[in-house]
C-alpha cells in the first residue's frame, strides 16, 4: 500500500522529482533505501533541507519510523551533530541549501544517494531562496565532483510552478504517472495510489475532511496551489498589447475588447515597444523595468482588470507566474 521505490529507480535517473499523497511513504522509503545501500555498499547519503531550522526538527527524528517498524534489527540507528550513524559509522551528512556555499571546500567523496525533502514549498511555509536552483546545483557539485550520484526529490503536491519547474521546463505526467527529461536524466513521478487513498479515506481524518479541498490535496494528490479558474486559450479577436520577462520567459498580455477579457500566453510579438522586465538579470537595451510600466495605461488596464477578474491564463504555469509577478 505504501510507496516502492523500485519502479523509479529502474529508471536510473539522475534527479528523481517524485510528489505523492501526504504519509504514503515517500521519505520512509528514501530513508530505508539510502539506508540498505550503506549496509551493502557503505554508501553514504546526503539529507537537505531548505533552512537550519528544518533540520533541527527533521534529523533526530529521521531515523525513528525506522527503528519503530524493526526495519534494522540488531544495529543502532542515530543522529548527532548533523551527522546519521549506522552501528556508530557514519552514513549520512545533514546540509542546507542556506549553508550551502560554506561547503565548497568539504569532502563528501563516500556520498551517492541525496534527499532533498519537502523541496516545494506550503503556502505561508518560509520561502525560495533568491537563485535557489543555482545554489542546489552548486550544493550538488560540491558533493559529486564529477561523480555519478542519485537525487530524490520529495514534496507533497503544493504547485506546478516552482523554480525547479521552471529552470528545467518540467511538466508533470499526465497520461502515466512517470514522464522523463533530458534524455532521462530527469524524472518526474505524480503518484496515484488509490489503495492507500481509499485506506486514508476510511480513517477519521479522512471522513473528517470528506468533500472539502483539502481531501483533494491530502488524499487524493491533486495540486493545492493549483486550479483551473481563470484557465482560458486566448480568444482569435485579441490584439497584442505588451509583454514581460519573468525568470527568463517571455509572455504577451493580449486584449480582447468585444469579450471585455485580457489575455496572457506564451505568443508576444518580439518587436513591441513594450517589453518589461521584472528582474535586473533580464533586463537588456531593449526592455523597460518593471517599476516603469506602472505608468503606462497598459499596465495600469492590465492590473485592475486582474483585480476585477477579467484576466485569462492559456495554461497553469501561466497563471502562477503572473500571480507571483503581480505579488512582487
Amino acid at each position: 500500500m505504501f510507496y516502492d521505490y523500485n519502479k523509479i529507480l529502474s529508471y536510473n535517473a539522475f534527479i528523481n522529482f517524485l510528489h505523492g499523497e501526504r504519509g504514503v511513504g515517500k521519505t520512509y522509503g528514501a530513508s530505508k533505501f539510502v539506508v540498505k545501500q550503506f549496509e551493502k555498499n557503505k554508501d553514504e547519503f546526503a539529507y537537505i533541507r531548505r533552512f537550519k531550522t528544518e533540520l533541527k526538527e527533521a534529523v533526530p527524528n529521521f531515523f525513528s519510523p525506522l527503528v519503530d517498524n524493526n526495519e534494522f534489527q540488531g544495529h543502532t540507528l542515530k543522529t548527532k551533530n548533523n551527522k546519521f550513524y549506522y552501528d556508530d559509522e557514519i552514513c549520512g551528512h545533514a546540509l542546507t541549501l542556506t549553508t550551502a556555499q560554506n561547503l565548497k571546500s568539504s569532502n563528501f567523496n563516500k556520498v551517492k544517494n541525496i534527499i532533498f525533502d519537502e523541496y516545494l514549498i506550503e503556502e505561508g511555509q518560509h520561502y525560495y531562496l533568491r537563485n535557489e536552483v543555482e545554489n542546489f546545483l552548486g550544493l550538488i557539485e560540491t558533493i559529486a565532483r564529477m561523480r555519478d550520484v542519485r537525487i530524490f526529490m520529495l514534496a507533497n503536491a503544493v504547485t506546478v510552478t516552482n523554480p525547479y519547474f521552471l529552470y528545467f521546463d518540467l511538466s508533470l505526467p499526465y497520461n502515466n504517472d512517470i514522464k522523463t527529461f533530458k534524455d532521462g536524466l530527469i524524472l518526474v513521478q505524480y503518484m496515484k495510489n488509490e489503495e492507500y487513498r481509499e485506506a486514508k479515506r476510511q480513517t477519521k481524518f479522512g471522513k473528517l475532511i470528506q468533500g472539502t479541498g483539502f481531501e483533494k490535496y491530502a488524499i487524493d494528490n491533486q495540486f493545492m496551489l493549483d486550479n483551473k479558474n481563470f484557465i482560458e486559450k486566448k480568444s482569435g479577436t485579441s490584439k497584442f498589447s505588451f509583454a514581460f520577462i519573468y525568470k527568463d520567459e517571455t509572455f504577451g498580455v493580449w486584449f480582447d475588447y468585444s469579450e471585455g477579457k485580457i489575455f496572457v500566453s506564451t505568443d508576444y510579438d518580439k518587436n513591441t515597444p513594450f517589453m518589461f522586465s521584472t528582474t535586473l538579470k533580464n533586463h537588456s537595451e531593449n526592455t523597460m523595468f518593471v517599476n516603469s510600466a506602472r505608468k503606462y495605461n497598459c499596465w495600469k488596464n492590465f492590473i485592475e482588470n486582474f483585480k476585477l477578474g477579467n484576466v485569462r491564463f492559456e495554461n497553469m504555469k501561466i497563471k502562477n507566474v503572473t500571480q507571483e509577478l503581480i505579488k512582487m
